[in-house]
């Protein structure tokens, strides 16, 4: 199994427009696999996309084919067009070690429905080996009427596994309103939950898209944002992070500051996304690929409709408190041996705060996982944490200083495990 963490942007240039020399700086990123830029058929432009493929297989990175011939539209009428472009495209770079799947649309609406489920069937019937990528509004209330659902229930649990598609993946960016913005968190959150309820209902992964870019009412992402997106996202049970975006190819309305700029130029965004991507890679990214999320509960504020922090929550860990009063998350996780994990996160935007978890006896030993996916036995080496095992009933209190969306994975060890 690929235990790549799949990272990526979303593509917003022409395949004219991207230079061989741009896919290092992909990887320096911390980039594993991405959405390709667009690609009208043209024997220029084709060995321009083969020549990219080539150089993304070179540094390990996938890509997600925008080829003009796969796109979902009017695939239900003319089915029999849809899978002869299908079937060159497929023919044109279908075969190619670094080609992950072929896009099929952004954000479909209830009119588009009937098309994506002729093609999503066609394309794995003919590329069974490769996966088709779909992505869906972000999951606000208002936007049900679009989706023909009254509910979300309905829109997760009967409309999306119709589809056909076997990768679930939204967007949502109002978490990046002006601080303090609690209903733009709150709906973030709600997709968050509405996506992973849907991944769920198919049996499949999902994967989220969060913002990289400042624009519209959303501010600039600093390094604490990058940090709060990603390990949000990841704690809920994301198994893919998709960035909006890379590239400014030219200056567009109140977009600001991307992580290269309309001049070509490496921004103090480009630094702090690298910076995060490479240290996640390097500390979770294979070990989050291998888990399968169980739950996660909200400590303080309640967002998005998840559950809340009650002590009863976990079978092994009792209390789990913010010293500062911090909104936190803890997420439970288990790996194919049946061990568990958990992860911690501090929910807040801007505070760093210490948080403090109390473990069963059952609870022998406690890994952290460290920087190279390392277990450290947190008893012997909590640095300027905090740990203590009672000497009257065994309980573990363990704690740990957590920036700004910061989250800590724990291995518990117990007689079983």
């Amino acid at each position: 199994m690929d235990n790549t963490f799949p990272m990526g942007f979303w593509g917003t240039q022409s395949i004219d427009d991207v230079p061989l020399t741009d896919v290092a700086d992909w990887a320096a990123c911390g980039m594993t696999l991405t959405v390709a830029p667009h690609y009208s058929p043209d024997p220029v432009r084709k060995q321009k996309l083969i020549n990219l493929l080539d150089e993304c297989h070179k540094y390990g990175i996938r890509l997600i084919l925008s080829d003009s011939r796969t796109t979902w539209r009017n695939a239900a009428q003319d089915p029999r067009t849809y899978r002869t472009q299908f079937a060159e495209a497929l023919a044109d770079f279908g075969n190619h070690p670094a080609v992950f799947g072929f896009h099929l649309g952004d954000e479909p609406h209830k009119e588009s429905f009937d098309d994506i489920k002729v093609a999503a069937a066609i394309q794995l019937e003919l590329a069974p080996h490769l996966t088709p990528y779909l992505n869906h509004f972000p999951g606000w209330q208002s936007l049900l009427p679009l989706l023909g659902c009254e509910s979300f229930d309905e829109w997760t649990h009967s409309v999306i596994p119709s589809l056909g598609v076997p990768l679930v993946s939204f967007d949502n960016y109002t978490q990046m309103n002006p601080y303090g913005n609690g209903e733009g968190v709150n709906d973030y959150y709600t997709s968050l939950r509405v996506y992973s309820e849907a991944a769920a209902a198919q049996k499949s992964h999902f994967w989220s898209i969060v913002l990289s870019v400042g624009h519209f009412r959303y501010r600039c992402p600093n390094e604490d944002d990058i940090r709060w997106q990603l390990y949000t996202s990841v704690a809920h049970g994301a198994k893919g992070i998709i960035w909006f975006y890379y590239r400014m190819t030219r200056s567009h309305i109140n977009y600001r500051n991307a992580p290269v700029n309309e001049l070509g130029e490496k921004t103090e965004t480009w630094t702090w996304l690298s910076r995060q991507l490479r240290l996640f890679h390097k500390t979770y990214g294979p070990l989050m690929m291998q888990l399968t999320h169980r739950g996660s509960w909200h400590l303080g504020t309640v967002y998005g409709g998840w559950p809340e922090w009650s002590n009863n929550v976990h079978p092994l860990a009792t209390d789990f408190v913010s010293d500062q009063k911090l909104p936190g998350v803890f997420s439970r996780f288990t790996d194919d041996n049946g061990r568990e994990y958990i992860a911690v996160l501090n929910n807040d935007q801007r505070e760093s705060g210490m948080f403090r978890l109390t473990f069963r006896p059952e609870v022998k030993r406690l890994w952290r996982i460290c920087f190279g996916g390392v277990e450290h036995d947190v008893a012997t080496d909590h640095w300027d944490a905090y740990y203590c095992r009672s000497d009257d009933d065994g309980h573990i209190v363990s704690g740990t200083w957590l920036a700004p969306g910061q989250m800590e994975i724990y291995r518990l060890e117990t007689d079983t495990q």
